[in-house]
């Protein structure tokens, strides 16, 4: 669809993923990409910060997208997105900085079908289209879903230990260890 619509880099997305990669890290699930094609790479992406946010790199941009269950239906997503100072500088801030309500008006063409031209619509249609319940006892999962099998047994194990009188883990106490967590997002080149 990226290519037919000529959104820019869409061939960037139609390499062949050789394989996925999930594993678990201080602060939640790492996962990795392994592309094939003209152009194998392996990209390294940030974690999933247990439990419920994203960083999204996108270009320049760093997006953190929080989802929130509002009930049983009902997941409300929050973003930022900032432009990270090349020299790592602290620049004022507005005191008020600007919010933006993001409506659905985006993800549906006039016709009511979904926008499939964003990732974001692409990800709406996926969690939409499932219905309001789905009942996860009839789902077959596959090989690409085991960073879904691992989320699920990592958030079983820390809802057990908080049970138990424990804390979960990413949760950050100490005044001295409160900084800004930084990962990597790499992409590398693999040679033939």
């Amino acid at each position: 669809m990226m290519k037919t619509q000529g959104i820019e880099d869409a061939d960037f997305y139609y390499r062949p993923i050789d394989k996925y990669e999930w594993g678990v890290c201080e602060w939640g699930v790492t996962k990795a990409c392994y592309y094939g094609g003209d152009r194998p790479e392996v990209e390294v992406r940030p974690p999933l910060l247990f439990p419920n946010m994203l960083r999204i790199p996108a270009g320049r941009l760093e997006c953190l997208h929080w989802r929130v269950p509002m009930d049983d239906t009902h997941t409300k997503t929050f973003m930022i997105t900032f432009l990270p100072d090349p020299d790592g500088r602290i620049l004022p801030q507005p005191e008020d900085p600007p919010v933006v309500n993001w409506g659905p008006e985006g993800d549906r063409l006039p016709n009511g079908e979904y926008n499939l031209t964003t990732f974001h619509a692409q990800d709406k249609m996926a969690w939409e289209t499932q219905g309001p319940l789905f009942d996860r006892s009839e789902e077959h999962l596959g090989a690409t879903d085991r960073g879904i099998v691992l989320f699920r047994r990592l958030l079983a194990e820390q809802i057990t230990l908080v049970e138990q009188g424990g804390e979960p883990m990413a949760l950050v106490r100490d005044p001295a260890k409160n900084q800004i967590i930084e990962f990597e997002s790499t992409a590398a080149i693999l040679k033939p």
